[in-house]
């Protein structure tokens, strides 16, 4: 039975190709588009927002709530293979893994209060959970003149 060739040899060979002549191409930002994936599940009191940081620790990332509107999710790591410290005679012949970069804003459907935001992190992902605000039905009355 005739081997079968893998269709998408002659693309990694183009992408190793292009990474060594631009000097340092990163596919893994390819890969992910230097984007998260996330989700945002509305509990009816607050929204659980879930993301995907693989690779992250938890001193890495930096999340803010601005305006109690929007979520910015920042996550910023140095691979191993960037603090790893080699023999004085080894030569690196291939280094693919670098410092690793993220950043989401992320426009919240309602207002939420920052000071009870809660967040974790477990097996690279990061669980933010985030209170609504109280909104009054009744509004502010407005004298007219």
């Amino acid at each position: 039975m005739p081997s079968r060739s893998n269709p998408f040899d002659d693309i990694e060979r183009m992408v190793e190709s292009m990474s060594e002549q631009f000097g340092g191409f990163d596919p893994g930002k390819l890969a992910l588009g230097g984007a998260a994936p996330v989700d945002i599940v509305d509990t009816g009191e607050t929204f659980e927002v879930t993301v995907d940081l693989p690779g992250f620790e938890p001193d890495d990332i930096d999340l803010r709530v601005i305006e109690g509107t929007t979520l910015v999710i920042g996550a910023d790591s140095a691979s191993e293979a960037d603090v790893e410290e080699t023999a004085d005679d080894a030569i690196v012949v291939r280094s693919e893994r670098s410092t690793r970069s993220v950043e989401r804003s992320i426009t919240l459907p309602a207002a939420v209060e920052e000071a009870a935001a809660e967040a974790s992190f477990d097996h690279g992902v990061l669980t933010v959970t985030l209170p609504k605000r109280e909104v009054t039905t009744e509004g502010e009355s407005i004298p007219v003149n």
